[in-house]
């Protein structure tokens, strides 16, 4: 019988303990207890390989990061790219997907010690999740594994990826919340997990990650408020939080992200005003805060911003009262719906300022009507 199909706990001796030893106490738990996991099959396969013996303590642990992860994202009747993602003891890990040179490809890594540097398995079909052993890949910078079809949590062992700069997970079927240790990233660039069923709030341990400069999170299903924190992180420039569950308001402490280009906050339930600190992100060039409850004017320190970069504006289907800036009317795209509450640009106004405070109170006492009108309308026990 082939041993990586062998279900029984492993037998520890000769060059299976010199194996073992290489590995975290997390992973040893779980090839004892569980022998039938990715762990224990992915031990099994290793403990195989004559080789061993001679691999420095780093090789083994990458070889055997990399197998976990073929045995936990192999489920029953996935199609890999290009032949499939296989095994061969016989040569070496970088070769393991591709037919090109060794270390050149699919696995980047560095070509005089082999040490992976940069893993991408974007769109290869791979299903099951994300195996706690991802951490073994300690000299990491870059993990793509978006657009397939991963599921369960976040590992919280990504946090000991010290090294990565770009964490692309997006697009797959990952759900829980996500882990506070994201936020010992202290190298990481860019966070990619738009596209997923996550749920919970944004950690604010983010906002310690000085060096991050892409927060992609639109479509994920968090909910919470935005962590004032995100605006303490000086070269973050994309901040995608669209198509969420987002509540409560929009952090003022976000004015102090400078260097933001594109403000994404559409499609929430994010309510109260504008804050007038936005007015201080002169290299913004997009602000995306449609389909969301926010209230009053736009604040006049936010008009200022088309003086600068700001070319893009969508405000449509919010309750924002009064007169667009005479500023905003000449932008690239300034998106709004003309209503007695809100006009200007190319919607002429027909009301005084003190008439949009009236306008906006009836607004409330209809709202209010209706509200009890389907009450009293509603069957006896609704």
């Amino acid at each position: 019988m082939d041993a990586s199909h062998n279900h029984s706990p492993p037998t520890l001796d000769g060059d299976k303990v010199l194996l073992i030893d290489s590995l975290p106490a997390f992973t040893q738990d779980v090839i004892i207890a569980r022998p039938a996991s990715p762990q224990a099959q992915a031990f099994r396969w290793l403990a195989n390989d004559t080789s061993v013996p001679t691999y420095p303590r780093w090789r083994i642990q990458q070889r055997y990061a990399l197998i976990t992860l073929y045995y936990a994202t192999a489920d029953s009747g996935t199609q890999r790219v290009e032949g499939g993602f296989f095994l061969d003891s016989t040569l070496h890990e970088c070769e393991w997907l591709t037919t090109r040179d060794p270390c050149i490809g699919i696995f980047q890594a560095d070509n005089q010690t082999g040490v992976f540097r940069h893993l991408h398995l974007e769109s290869h079909q791979l299903a099951g999740t994300i195996p706690e052993e991802i951490a073994l890949f300690t000299s990491l910078q870059t993990l793509n594994l978006g657009q397939n079809l991963l599921t369960g949590p976040l590992p919280t062992t990504l946090g000991l990826l010290t090294l990565l700069e770009t964490l692309q997970l997006h697009r797959n079927r990952l759900t829980s919340t996500l882990p506070s240790e994201l936020g010992a990233l202290m190298s990481l660039k860019e966070l990619h997990l738009a596209g997923n069923l996550f749920s919970g709030p944004i950690p604010w341990q983010l906002g310690n990650l000085g060096s991050l400069q892409q927060v992609l999170l639109e479509d994920a299903l968090l909910s919470g408020g935005i962590p004032a924190e995100l605006g303490s992180i000086p070269s973050l420039f994309l901040l995608w939080l669209g198509r969420n569950l987002l509540t409560s308001w929009i952090p003022s402490e976000l004015g102090n992200a400078t260097s933001l280009i594109e403000l994404s906050l559409y499609d929430n339930l994010l309510s109260s005003t504008i804050p007038t600190e936005i007015g201080k992100l002169e290299n913004v060039d997009a602000l995306w805060l449609h389909s969301n409850q926010l209230t009053s004017s736009i604040p006049q320190e936010m008009a200022r911003l088309a003086r600068f970069a700001l070319n893009r504006v969508s405000i449509v289907n919010t309750s924002i009262t009064g007169e667009i800036p005479a500023d905003f009317c000449g932008l690239a795209r300034m998106e709004f719906t003309c209503t007695a509450l809100l006009c200007g640009c190319n919607c002429g106004c027909t009301v005084n300022e003190g008439d949009f405070v009236d306008a906006h109170n009836q607004s409330m006492r209809d709202d209010v009507e209706k509200a009890i009108n389907l009450n009293q309308n509603s069957p006896p026990g609704q």
